[in-house]
């Protein structure tokens, strides 16, 4: 594609598993794909959303442009309790039934700002507060071999996250 060049803030969509999962898009100024730039995520707080994660959180759009990375919030999907509270499974039944679904998106986000923005695969970075920043370091050890360094803020490793050999 053609570089852009304006610095662009979208909001995105990707279908994964017949769910459209919602997610925000910074890209810098002189955008090319063919840079293979790096990528920040970040996972908001529960019952937040990505605009909140962008605006209230971790706002990365002042540094896009002179780091030259693309900034990804991506949104939790609705649990039972219809809270954006990103998925966890603590064992024994305690779940909020997002766990899976979460990490699916995650690893078909990765693959989608490869295919569609040239992202460098071996520069994905991934932080997020609070629920965010405990989901964060699930995808850390789901995807170990995706995931270059993380960032959890207010947030700690859920038990079952480091007993299952995280």
């Amino acid at each position: 594609g053609a570089p852009t060049l304006a610095q662009q803030v979208s909001n995105q969509t990707l279908n994964v598993d017949g769910l459209q999962r919602k997610y925000i898009l910074v890209l810098p100024d002189n955008f090319d794909p063919a840079e293979h730039l790096p990528v920040v995520m970040w996972a908001h707080a529960g019952e937040g959303t990505a605009q909140i994660g962008m605006e209230l959180e971790a706002d990365f759009r002042p540094l896009v442009n002179t780091g030259r990375f693309i900034a990804v919030y991506p949104e939790a999907w609705p649990d039972f309790e219809q809270c954006l509270c990103w998925g966890y499974d603590l064992g024994l039944g305690e779940t909020n039934g997002n766990y899976e679904i979460d990490l699916d998106f995650i690893d078909a986000l990765i693959d989608e700002l490869v295919d569609a923005h040239g992202a460098d695969r071996d520069r994905m970075y991934f932080g997020g507060y609070s629920l965010g920043g405990s989901f964060t370091w699930d995808v850390a050890c789901a995807m170990s071999d995706k995931i270059a360094a993380i960032t959890p803020v207010a947030a700690s490793m859920w038990y079952s996250t480091f007993d299952n050999g995280c």
